[in-house]
């Protein structure tokens, strides 16, 4: 059985591994979905004869940017010593 969240005066309750888990996974999903949009309305303007707008660049290239940003190491994990 799951304990009752109480509060207390040192800061916020920890998460669960799990629910820590549904966060990123809906963060990670909700940038896919934003990449897949932008790269959607980008070629339906490219279709139209016309240039896409820097608005649309920059949201596309930011996406990206994150996404790729959860494939490199992360700099506060020691490095995996070579044997």
């Amino acid at each position: 059985m799951a304990q009752p969240i109480t509060s207390n005066d040192s800061g916020p309750v920890p998460l669960d591994q799990r629910t820590a888990d549904f966060i990123w996974r809906v963060i990670v999903v909700a940038f896919v979905v934003v990449l897949l949009l932008v790269v959607g309305a980008a070629t339906y303007v490219a279709l139209q004869g016309k240039t896409p707008s820097d608005f649309l660049i920059t949201i596309f290239t930011s996406a990206v940017a994150f996404l790729a940003g959860l494939l490199s190491p992360s700099p506060v994990q020691p490095k995996s010593q070579k044997n």
